[in-house]
């Protein structure tokens, strides 16, 4: 019983050092970018792999958090009904 409280107890608590985490490589990201696009030190492929990873970051935040949110409720209904 202990382990299934912990999981209950750590889910949103990991998800929100994984979301705090992955909007700081989005930060960092979009800075890199603009600053890079304004003093033109990147060729037009290596932009669009910096974007095609800003996209990447922003899709797996948003999975985690929908996965995660799933993983929650359906702990918090069953040790609920316990």
């Amino acid at each position: 019983m202990k382990e299934q409280k912990l999981i209950y107890y750590l889910t949103p608590l990991f998800l929100h050092i994984l979301t705090i985490g992955t909007l700081l490589v989005i930060g960092v990201l979009g800075a890199y970018i603009k600053v890079c696009l304004e003093d033109g030190f990147l060729s037009q492929r290596e932009i669009s792999g910096a974007f095609e990873y800003f996209f990447t970051c922003i899709t797996e935040l948003l999975l985690f958090n929908l996965a995660f949110d799933v993983i929650y409720k359906y702990e918090k209904k069953r040790l609920g009904s316990d």
